[in-house]
């Protein structure tokens, strides 16, 4: 909530200094404007598309924090669900559970007593076998997971793939960028000459 509150003071203020900013400019007339006020008149156009840009970028990260309010009520919601259910089976399935089980155990000791002892007897063979061959099966599984690396090779492999990538693209791009740079230098140095060209009284 704070979190909200915090991100719709700065996107108020941020709109409120973006028209402000506007204002000013739509009341400037280029045309009447030297070398520097120009200058000044293109960085006030910068600052305020910077803070239009970081105005919208603040109403997308809001837009994220309204969105996931109820999401996280959702998840609360489903938790307390799963919460009352469980209480649900411990109170009420579990004995229910339990008395039939009585009643069953009851009713097939009065009609076939001896058949019952001869199941228990072979429940409870069944069981201890069923004991021993998961006794054995959760030793090998245990086994193979200790023997495992922590990190598997191919993991490994596949991050210094990726981080080589990473470091070749940067490399990729800063050299792109200088190119940039020094192709925009060319292009500033061009229209300055043209610019002292153009000031120069002997031209007039």
């Amino acid at each position: 909530m704070l979190e909200h509150q915090n991100l719709t003071t700065a996107i108020a203020e941020g709109t409120t200094m973006v028209e402000r900013l506007r204002a000013q400019l739509e009341t400037v007339d280029p045309s009447t404007l030297d070398a520097m006020a120009s200058q000044r008149l293109y960085d006030q156009k910068a600052l305020a598309e910077r803070l239009d840009k970081r105005v919208d970028d603040l109403k997308r990260v809001c837009m994220l924090a309204e969105q996931t309010a109820p999401q996280i009520r959702l998840m609360q919601e489903n938790s307390r669900m799963l919460v009352n259910k469980f209480n649900d089976i411990k109170n009420l399935t579990i004995p229910a559970w339990q008395k039939q089980f009585a009643l069953q155990v009851i009713l097939l000791e009065q009609e076939k007593g001896a058949k019952l002892v001869e199941a228990i007897d072979d429940a409870t063979n069944e069981a201890m076998r069923r004991s021993a061959d998961m006794l054995r099966q959760n030793t090998s599984a245990i086994n193979r997971a200790s023997q495992r690396s922590v990190i598997d090779l191919e993991t490994l492999e596949h991050i210094n793939k990726q981080t080589i990538g990473a470091l070749e693209d940067t490399r990729k791009i800063v050299e792109e960028g200088r190119q940039q740079r020094l192709q925009t230098d060319g292009r500033l140095e061009k229209m300055r000459a043209e610019l002292l060209a153009g000031l120069n009284p002997g031209t007039l």
